[in-house]
């Protein structure tokens, strides 16, 4: 019960976190299309004007319909991402959720292993408790069963007397011996397989913290990265293109790269946030014990 709540609240975490990543990448896409606009605005006026080339009016109207495009498949990602809110939940409706990131800061030191009382490692322990209780059981077997029987019955026959009689039996498992000894052999090799698999759980778990770790890590960076200096880069490359078309030194088509080079930052910057925060749920649910489970 106890390692299935946990997957439940990691499962949720994620599809949470889905949900954010799509409503805060469908406003950055309303942000694009009020760029798109105006990019259709002007390359139109450029054409009337006589300065620009209707070829520059078909491309600004496709990057807008492309952005439909993008909405659309940001709309369903989001409501795939709330029936899995609602399955974790166990609500037969769709939740409303706050579009903000939410705060899963870490502790500042993260174990290398799995503690004592992680759910995983707890259900693997569970199963060698289990193993064990079998052989005890397959030991019970090779004793003795003694039965111990009475009987009394009454005798409606005038002049003849009651009867009551008692008796002990005894089973002695000598000629089972052979089937004995394999059941006890097969109940301690299920104790074997099970303690196994509990250090290849335990393992298991220490593999994954240290690539969960290592990956936050990665992301953080990559995130900081994108987010403190090359969407801002971004952004003046795309005012500086846009500038340089008004004044007839740029073409639409190097506006709407521009443009396309800002929309693709930012969504791989809400990507990276959506997986670091993933990781980092990832990690509070492989390291941290049962009882502190969320």
């Amino acid at each position: 019960r106890e390692a299935k709540r946990a997957q439940l609240v990691l499962a949720l975490r994620r599809a949470w976190l889905v949900a954010v990543y799509t409503r805060q990448a469908m406003a950055t896409v309303q942000r694009q299309q009020s760029l798109a606009r105006e990019n259709v605005d002007a390359a139109m006026a450029s054409y009337r004007a006589g300065s620009g080339a209707q070829s520059d009016v078909l491309r600004a109207r496709l990057a807008e319909d492309e952005l439909r495009n993008d909405q659309s498949a940001l709309a369903a990602d989001e409501a795939a991402a709330l029936a899995d809110i609602a399955q974790a939940l166990g609500s037969e409706h769709a939740p409303q959720i706050d579009p903000a990131w939410p705060n899963l800061a870490p502790g500042a030191m993260t174990p290398e292993q799995a503690p004592p009382g992680q759910p995983l490692l707890r259900l693997a322990q569970a199963k060698v408790l289990t193993a064990q209780a079998g052989v005890q059981v397959a030991k019970t077997n090779f004793r003795p069963a003694i039965t111990v029987g009475a009987s009394y019955g009454k005798s409606f026959v005038p002049g003849s007397p009651n009867y009551f009689s008692a008796g002990v039996s005894m089973n002695l498992p000598i000629f089972s011996s052979h089937r004995l000894d394999q059941e006890l052999d097969s109940a301690r090799a299920q104790v074997m397989e099970a303690r196994y698999d509990e250090q290849d759980q335990r393992l298991a778990l220490q593999q994954q913290i240290r690539s969960a770790t290592a990956r936050m890590r990665s992301q953080q960076e990559k995130w900081q990265r994108l987010h403190a200096q090359m969407l801002p880069l971004a952004h003046e490359a795309y005012d500086s293109t846009l500038t340089a078309y008004s004044n007839g030194r740029a073409s639409m088509g190097d506006v709407l790269k521009a443009q396309q080079a800002v929309f693709a930052l930012e969504l791989q910057t809400l990507q990276l946030r959506r997986d670091l925060l993933a990781t980092q749920a990832e990690l509070d649910y492989l390291t941290t014990p049962s009882e502190q489970q969320p």
